[in-house]
């Protein structure tokens, strides 16, 4: 009897549909607004704390929560030219591996890696090839990055910012 009394407390439980949580983006902001023009859109915010992405192939500019999953962000490789190197660098957004290429110069360059606050986190001494030179991305956590490069000969220095994806 009691294990009936039992069964008869569970049993409408039992068929009752079991849903999962799904989760939707979206923007809790005090104001904001979306419009659709010329083939483009625009939307924003205000009231959340402010970050931004920036990108010129194909006029992407982004600010505040409104911005992309950067884990399928394009990547792009990106060159950068002085009159006695010329560097480019792929991919960026990183996960694993940056990869630099060299041209122009077969010299010797230290290369810094600093974080955003300022702090020096790596320096190593590269030579310039046409091999490329692979800078192991892994072990940064998430976040933005700056890169620099100082011509060992010259004393010329270039930094670029490289952003460490998941």
């Amino acid at each position: 009897m009691k294990k009936i009394k039992t069964l008869s407390l569970f049993l409408p439980f039992a068929f009752a549909v079991v849903r999962a949580q799904s989760f939707q983006p979206s923007v809790i902001a005090s104001a904001g607004t979306s419009n659709n023009f010329l083939g483009g859109s625009i939307q924003w915010t205000i009231g959340e704390v402010d970050t931004e992405t920036f990108t010129s192939g194909n006029y992407s500019f982004t600010q505040g929560f409104n911005q992309p999953d950067s884990s399928n962000l394009p990547t792009e490789v990106s060159k950068i030219s002085t009159p006695q190197f010329t560097v480019s660098y792929y991919p960026n957004p990183v996960i694993g591996n940056l990869n630099l290429f060299f041209s122009k110069s077969t010299g010797t360059y230290i290369l810094q890696i600093y974080g955003m606050v300022g702090e020096k986190i790596s320096e190593t001494s590269i030579s310039g090839s046409s091999e490329p030179i692979v800078i192991p991305f892994n072990k940064y956590s998430e976040g933005m990055y700056i890169l620099t490069l100082i011509n060992s000969e010259t004393s010329q220095k270039v930094s670029f910012k490289v952003i460490k994806s998941k």
